[in-house]
């Protein structure tokens, strides 16, 4: 009966499992379309958004326009994907564990009394 159980609990959870890895991609599929729309639509607008810097009345639609602008680009860059810092790893005194020397640094350690 435990078997059993188990069994169906690990169902439920790797469907569970699977219907967040799910619902995680279609979020990201849905923003990155909508942030592409968005530039699109405010490229489009640019000239009209230049247009605006005429006159002191319309100056602060176009200084959203360009802060809306360098938002939607900055995005694209922080949101990149970035490989990871690798870290080293260190023995004893502060040598890498790499280092060629250090196995026969520590076999002379050991051989002395």
């Amino acid at each position: 009966m435990s078997s059993a159980w188990t069994t169906s609990t690990g169902g439920v959870f790797l469907l569970m499992l699977g219907l967040a890895v799910a619902l995680g991609l279609v979020a990201v599929l849905l923003t990155y379309v909508v942030r592409v729309f968005l530039t699109v639509v405010l490229i489009a607008g640019a000239p009209i958004a230049l247009m605006f810097h005429a006159l002191p009345q319309t100056d602060g639609i176009a200084r959203w326009w360009w802060r809306t602008f360098a938002a939607c680009l900055a995005i694209q860059i922080v949101h990149r994907p970035r490989p990871r810092p690798r870290r080293r790893r260190r023995g004893r005194r502060g040598r890498t564990a790499t280092d060629p020397g250090a196995a026969a640094r520590r076999a002379a350690r050991r051989a002395t009394p």
